[in-house]
């Protein structure tokens, strides 16, 4: 059952596009929107240009980071550690715990069900439980080289080979969709919500999962998909569908899915001989960056100034550009090392590194209702010297300062062009 339309092939540079992402999280790290659920828009597009993300939907705005940020999720699930996260050596580790026996993660289970409100974390317990993936994983290890399967068969499999097939139980959800749309009357609760049901059960929970599942393992590179037109008789609201999986309509395995599920030692690993260097100058805080090294690259945008095509500047200013606390300011300081300091630093920089990390251990923030600073006598010195910002601030005895309530920000803002940071959450104060 060829497909006429709609291939998306799974890619053959999912290893290297694992590596560039681990090192992204390790060493930008993934910013999420204020409630933790969503990964910022700017994220998603910097590690979609970073890794060249084939995405198969980049011209529908609702779609347009789909495998990327699938990806991402699912290595805050499996946290792959730096080195690891290269070769096929890789994929199968990961291919292992995505179908193992019995449930790997139940937060997998949030991930692949994006449509459906589920229990908050801790209020169930997934030990014991079949893993659902195994079923479908099972089933898709079987199939001949080369063939094109529907959807509708692998799920028929499920049934009829009474494997795990089924992504939860009534004590994972909620019982309703998000964003319930078009359905049923009957299935329409008082909150306007869609609740899940057993007559409903296959269309709002196992077929998504099957499909979400499918998705999992083209962007893995295992299998090949395809899409048709659909309609579904449930979608979210204001939307015309349910998820962004519901078209897949079928798949077939690639060389790399064989050599992963053990039928055939066929595939050639693709290698990379890009060369690149960097240099950190001893008498100015310059790095010179050579070849194609995108992590670094991205990381350097982040905390220097780009002059030229390979050279980039440091300061203050720039290095803690975006730095809300001083935790945030010593893993940057740490995914610097990381990246750039190999056996030892440069004098200059050693030093540099040093004073921005013992400014903002003279600062601590207490919790009272007349915000007090420790600083030390420099802070103490630096408010003095400034008439406007001395107006907000009076200096007690010993190391502590009282800022006025209001003007907490313009303070924090005046202090941290000096190099010395403090937390932004008053701010709303």
């Amino acid at each position: 059952m060829p497909p006429s339309e709609g291939v998306i092939e799974g890619f053959s540079s999912f290893m290297q596009i694992c590596s560039l992402l681990t090192g992204y999280r390790q060493s930008v790290g993934v910013k999420y929107s204020k409630n933790g659920k969503s990964i910022l828009k700017t994220t998603l597009k910097e590690c979609q240009n970073l890794a060249s993300i084939p995405e198969p939907f980049e011209a529908d705005r609702n779609f347009a980071y789909m495998r990327t940020e699938f990806l991402l999720k699912l290595f805050e699930l499996y946290h792959p550690e730096e080195g690891s996260s290269q070769g096929i050596a890789f994929v199968e580790d990961l291919y292992r715990q995505i179908r193992a026996p019995y449930f790997p993660d139940a937060l997998l289970l949030e991930s692949l069900l994006p449509h459906l409100e589920m229990l908050p974390e801790g209020h169930f317990n997934t030990y014991g439980f079949l893993n659902p993936a195994f079923g479908i994983t099972h089933i898709l290890e079987d199939l001949e080289e080369g063939q094109w399967y529907a959807a509708e068969h692998i799920m028929s499999h499920l049934v009829s080979m009474d494997l795990p097939g089924t992504p939860c139980l009534t004590s994972f959800l909620k019982g309703e969709l998000l964003s319930a749309g078009e359905g049923r009357l009957s299935d329409i609760t008082q909150r306007g919500k869609i609740r899940v049901t057993m007559r409903n059960y296959l269309q709002l929970v196992q077929v998504p999962f099957v499909k979400m599942v499918l998705f999992l393992l083209n962007t893995m590179g295992l299998i090949d998909i395809y899409y048709a037109p659909i309609e579904n008789e449930y979608h979210l609201k204001n939307k015309t569908y349910l998820t962004g999986f519901d078209g897949i309509a079928g798949c077939r395995l690639t060389s790399l899915g064989l050599k992963v599920f053990g039928r055939s030692d066929a595939y050639e690993e693709e290698v990379t001989d890009d060369e690149s260097y960097f240099i950190l100058h001893e008498h100015m805080l310059l790095v010179t960056l050579k070849g194609e090294d995108p992590v670094r690259r991205i990381f350097l945008e982040k905390v220097g100034k780009k002059t030229g095509n390979i050279f980039y500047v440091i300061d203050v200013k720039s290095f803690t550009k975006d730095c809300a606390s001083s935790y945030e300011l010593e893993s940057r300081v740490d995914s610097f090392f990381r990246l750039f300091a190999g056996e030892e630093l440069p004098v200059n920089w050693q030093a540099f590194f040093d004073e921005i990390l013992e400014k903002n251990k003279v600062l601590e923030l207490e919790y009272q209702a007349h915000i007090p600073l420790l600083v030390d006598e420099t802070v103490k010195q630096l408010i003095r010297e400034d008439g406007k910002i001395g107006e907000y601030v009076k200096i007690a005895e010993g190391n502590r300062v009282f800022v006025s309530l209001n003007k907490y920000g313009a303070v924090r803002t005046f202090l941290k062009k000096h190099g010395y940071i403090l937390p932004d959450f008053l701010e709303s104060m």
